[in-house]
């Protein structure tokens, strides 16, 4: 009785996905296309602003044929709120208002605080954000949009999402991993200001490959602290901005035309943490401490499927060596520090 309720819940869900598609099709105002990573994406809304707030900070390009996500605004009449996520408890992650198919087809979240359904539809490639009202929107989602429905269509792939930064040069980088405050996306801002290559300061895409991993930039943004104790590089602290929960959202295209790096190949990961010591120093770091600083921040910005994400971050830290970052109080002598070593270590590697 419980699987045939949950596949009831699925069937109610699917059903949802498709009369949210349906009431945005003749109502539709906007459309785009867009590439998180290799991904190929077609966004369509019934809101200019809403369209706006979130397609700004994702990278143009791509046919969108891979997956089409559907904005839905209940601000915009006649379209009304969604229905509120009450799921029958067949399942403890219905706990978490989230539903998984029990073939994995399927997956969507309820969130009550913002009146919002996520839905994806692994099958036909489409899914919804599904909103009541426009100013319940977090302010964080406009500089990382979609992460939660992106993280659900990789799920079954050779592809997974990251909470860190990627730096590098041209034969390579690293991923930069760090807790709120550790420094990290000043140190990416730092490099970005110096001439390395960027892919990103707080979400990246990885593909683990036979012949190693690649990182994918998917979001036109860096996220910096202007209470923070390391100090803004000066592009980006002057550059035009958008407040986002007490940051400063920055577009790197708004400082320098086509300045994030699309993809690279990583070398290695490093860990980075302030040590208020006068120089930056990088030191080896073990593969427990590297995953036990990724896993917690990934999982909790990317609910859902962490069955997929988690063995697949543990091959990463086994596979890639590990480092950790000693930072000093200039990030800008941090940036050099890490180049220098990057140019030291792999200046062979192809």
């Amino acid at each position: 009785m419980t699987d045939e309720r949950h596949a009831q819940s699925t069937s109610l869900l699917r059903a949802l996905l498709r009369h949210g598609l349906s009431l945005l099709e003749p109502q539709e105002r906007k459309r785009s296309h867009c590439r998180m990573g290799p991904v190929s994406c077609t966004i369509s809304s019934n809101s200019d602003a809403l369209h706006e707030a979130l397609t700004r900070c994702l990278l143009p390009g791509g046919s969108g044929g891979d997956l089409h996500i559907g904005i839905l605004s209940g601000s915009e009449p006649p379209c009304a709120a969604p229905p509120t996520g009450h799921l029958p408890h067949t399942d403890a992650r219905h706990l978490e208002r989230l539903h998984i198919a029990a073939d994995g087809s399927l997956t969507a979240m309820y969130n009550p605080d913002h009146g919002q359904w996520l839905i994806l539809d692994h099958q036909s490639r489409e899914g919804l954000l599904w909103i009541g009202e426009e100013a319940l929107l977090p302010a964080w989602e406009q500089g990382s949009p979609f992460k939660t429905l992106l993280n659900w269509f990789i799920a079954p792939s050779a592809f997974f999402m990251v909470h860190a930064g990627a730096v590098g040069s041209e034969t390579g980088g690293c991923l930069l991993v760090g807790q709120g405050g550790s420094g990290k996306s000043t140190t990416v801002a730092a490099c970005f200001e110096a001439g390395m290559r960027v892919c990103g300061d707080d979400l990246i895409l990885v593909e683990e490959r036979a012949a190693g991993y690649r990182a994918y930039g998917l979001y036109d943004s860096v996220k910096l602290d202007p209470a923070s104790s390391i100090r803004m590089p000066r592009s980006l602290a002057s550059a035009p901005f958008t407040p986002c929960a007490g940051k400063r959202l920055v577009r790197y295209s708004d400082v320098r035309a086509n300045g994030l790096t699309r993809e690279m190949p990583l070398r290695a990961v490093v860990r980075s943490v302030i040590a208020h010591r006068p120089g930056s120093v990088i030191v080896p770091e073990s593969p427990a401490a590297m995953l036990k600083a990724l896993v917690p921040p990934t999982v909790f910005l990317l609910r859902g499927r962490e069955e997929a994400a988690i063995p697949k971050l543990g091959r990463l830290v086994r596979a890639l060596p590990c480092f950790r970052l000693e930072l000093g109080s200039d990030p800008q002598e941090a940036a050099s520090c890490l180049a220098g070593w990057l140019a030291a270590s792999w200046s062979e590697a192809s």
